[in-house]
């Protein structure tokens, strides 16, 4: 388009780099605001441990929960079972390499898990799904 009007090869890359600083800057003042506002805890927790124990945790709890959802059905959100293990995590008792080494034996076995389940469906039940849909947006109109 803007060649159609005449500008020139050098005038449209120069407006490409211009938006892309722009971009850069905005970014930029995101972040800045977000460190100013965030939760000091949780920036404690990070300048303590050198990574974000809390996703950490979360990291380890969702990958816990595949597993269960792949071996009995069911999804298990309430976490009593771990939930010391899951604190402590969050609270710094793993290093990053013992989360990075969990994460990457957890992908191998999910996968294997995933590939002989027999518990879930392999493909979703669309006709089910569409009742249920059908069922939620009436019920809110109730």
């Amino acid at each position: 388009a803007a060649r159609s009007i005449g500008l020139n090869d050098n005038f449209i890359e120069l407006m490409k780099k211009e938006r892309e600083y722009r971009n850069k800057v905005s970014d930029y003042q995101k972040y800045l605001n977000w460190k100013k506002t965030r939760n000091p805890e949780r920036a404690k927790l990070e300048d303590k441990f050198h990574f974000d124990t809390k996703h950490a945790m979360h990291l380890v709890r969702l990958t816990t929960m595949a597993r269960e959802i792949l071996t009995t059905g069911k999804v298990n959100v309430k976490r009593r079972e771990d939930r010391e293990k899951l604190l402590a995590i969050r609270a710094g008792a793993w290093t990053f390499e013992q989360i990075q080494e969990h994460v990457e034996r957890e992908e191998r076995d999910l996968q294997k898990l995933y590939e002989e389940c027999k518990i879930l469906p392999r493909n979703p039940d669309i006709q089910k799904l569409d009742k249920l849909c059908i069922e939620i947006i009436e019920e809110s109109f109730r």
